[in-house]
C-alpha cells in the first residue's frame, strides 16, 4: 500500500450483483481495521445504501447533493432549436415554438448552455440526493443516498468520493474503503475508477464466475489491480480454487449476524481469518 501525502489509498469492494457479500466485507473490514487506524468507509451504493445498518454511529452532518442542469428563460430564447439538435442525451426538445427540458436525462455537460448565443439556458443546481457523515470510534462513514425517482446516481457517487478521498479539512485517513454499486455499469465504473485496489466479491457459482470475469475486465480496462474474493464457499470446495483468491466460508453464523444488522467478524473465526488475509493483501503484510 502506497499512501500519497495528498490522497489516501483507496480500496473498493465491488460485485456483479446485489447480495454477493460486498457490503458484508466492506463493513466488517472497515470496523476491523478501525481498531487501530483512522479509516473512512464510503457507501457509494447510493440507490440502496445500507452500511449504516451495521455501523450505527453518531450522525455529524447531512448535506444536499446537487447537479447543474439547464433552465429555460423563455423571454430570451430565439427558438432557433440548436440546443435540441446538439443535445446527445435528448434532454432538450423543441416542439413547435416551445422548448421542453428533461432534467433526469441531462448529463450536466452544459453544452446547450454554452452554445446558446443569448444565454437562454443558464445552468442551475438541482437536488438529486444527500450525503450523510457519521462516526463510529475511529471509523468515519460517508453515505450517499439518491433521491427517490432519480435515475442516475453518478453525481451522488462522485460527491461521496470527492468528500472522502480529498477532504477539505483535517488529516487524511490511513485508508479509504468504498462499497461500490453492484454491476459494471456507469455507477460502478465511477466507484472503481477511483480505486487503487479492487476487491471483486463474487460467489462460487457459474453466474458468480461470469460476474468475476466482468469485474476483472473492468479493472483491467481502468488500470486498477484486482483481487478476487469468493464468498459463501462450501468447506469441502475450499481446495478447488486458484491461489491468490481470498475465500470466505459458507457459515450460518455469518448469515445470521448479517440478517440481524450485526458485524460478524468479532465472533466468527473463519471470517476473522479472511479479514486477516485481506489486511495482508492490502498492506502487503507477510
Amino acid at each position: 500500500m502506497l499512501r500519497s501525502p495528498k490522497r489516501p489509498f483507496v480500496v473498493t469492494f465491488a460485485s456483479g450483483k446485489g447480495g454477493a457479500g460486498k457490503t458484508l466485507m466492506a463493513t466488517n473490514f472497515a470496523h476491523y481495521l478501525a481498531r487501530d487506524r483512522e479509516i473512512t468507509l464510503l457507501d457509494c451504493d447510493v440507490e440502496e445504501p445500507n452500511c449504516a445498518l451495521f455501523l450505527k454511529g453518531e450522525v455529524l452532518e447531512r448535506t444536499v447533493v446537487t447537479v447543474a442542469t439547464p433552465s429555460h428563460v423563455e423571454e430570451r430564447c430565439l427558438m432557433c432549436g440548436e440546443c435540441a439538435r446538439r443535445c446527445r442525451f435528448n434532454a432538450v426538445l423543441k416542439v413547435g415554438e416551445r422548448i421542453h427540458l428533461f432534467p433526469k436525462l441531462c448529463h450536466s455537460c452544459a453544452y446547450c448552455s454554452d452554445l446558446c448565443p443569448v444565454h437562454a439556458l443558464p445552468m442551475v443546481p438541482r437536488e438529486i440526493g444527500v450525503l450523510q457523515r457519521s462516526q463510529v470510534g475511529r471509523l468515519t462513514l460517508l453515505e450517499g443516498r439518491l433521491n427517490l425517482g432519480e435515475e442516475k446516481g453518478v453525481g451522488v457517487i462522485e460527491r461521496v468520493l470527492k468528500e472522502g478521498c480529498a477532504p477539505q479539512d483535517g488529516p487524511l485517513p490511513d485508508l479509504v474503503l468504498v462499497d461500490a454499486p453492484p454491476g459494471t455499469a456507469c455507477p460502478a465504473q465511477a466507484a472503481v475508477a477511483a480505486a487503487d485496489l479492487l476487491i471483486c466479491v463474487t460467489e462460487p457459482t457459474p453466474y458468480g464466475g461470469h460476474d468475476r470475469e466482468l469485474l476483472l475486465a473492468l479493472a483491467k480496462e481502468l488500470g486498477v489491480p484486482a483481487i478476487p474474493l469468493l464468498n459463501r464457499v462450501p468447506t469441502h470446495l475450499t481446495q478447488e480454487f486458484e491461489e491468490g483468491t481470498l475465500l470466505v466460508p459458507h457459515d450460518l453464523e455469518i448469515a445470521t449476524s448479517y440478517a440481524t444488522g450485526r458485524l460478524a467478524y468479532e465472533n466468527n473465526l473463519p471470517l476473522l481469518g479472511a479479514l486477516d488475509l485481506l489486511k495482508g493483501a492490502v498492506f502487503h503484510v507477510p
